[in-house]
């Protein structure tokens, strides 16, 4: 995976698994990480995204800490949100949070949460007390359309992907025939 102008979500994810699964291609990923944050024009949201992903790979929960909290910070920053909710919610930062709970539980437990106004630390805080519940189907359809109940509750399928015109694409038709297998 080459480093473009632009990052997308997608391609912060596959650093992260190239870094995971082998320690060869952890390296190659990390000196190409380390390469992309010395471009001269970087974003704090660009920055803060890759190198979050660095201390990641390092189990460095005090690096990781400080990514969240500059993360929340570069966000609103850069002209940010969009959206008024994102005023209060910044998606990515508690996304990122939870996927080092998703890679390391016990790391996970050490990283601080963020201490900015975007990020709510007090519904962190009632997630972690009541074991992160989840959450139930909030409309039910009635029976004639019980297919659309089965997706809802069905959990989300593996994502595959396949080379579509020379690019790596979803394999959009395996996840709708894994979604709706029932």
């Amino acid at each position: 995976m080459a480093f473009m102008e632009r990052v997308t979500m997608k391609e912060y994810i596959e650093l992260y698994q190239k870094m995971n699964k082998n320690d060869e291609k952890c390296q190659k990923a990390l000196a190409e990480a380390e390469k992309f944050l010395l471009k001269k024009k970087l974003t704090g949201i660009e920055k803060y995204y890759v190198r979050f992903f660095i201390t990641l790979a390092g189990k460095d929960e005090e690096s990781i800490s400080e990514c969240l909290q500059r993360i929340c910070e570069v966000h609103q920053r850069q002209g940010y949100p969009v959206k008024k909710i994102e005023k209060c919610f910044v998606p990515v930062a508690r996304g990122f949070y939870h996927l080092v709970r998703l890679f390391d539980e016990t790391l996970f437990e050490r990283v601080r949460l963020p201490e900015h106004k975007c990020f709510i630390k007090g519904f962190e805080e009632w997630q972690k007390k009541n074991d992160f519940p989840k959450g139930k189907q909030f409309y039910h359809y009635p029976e004639e359309m019980d297919e659309a109940n089965l997706i809802l509750q069905k959990p989300i399928p593996v994502i595959h992907r396949c080379k579509s015109y020379g690019r790596w694409m979803v394999d959009v038709e395996k996840f709708i025939d894994d979604l709706s297998d029932f």
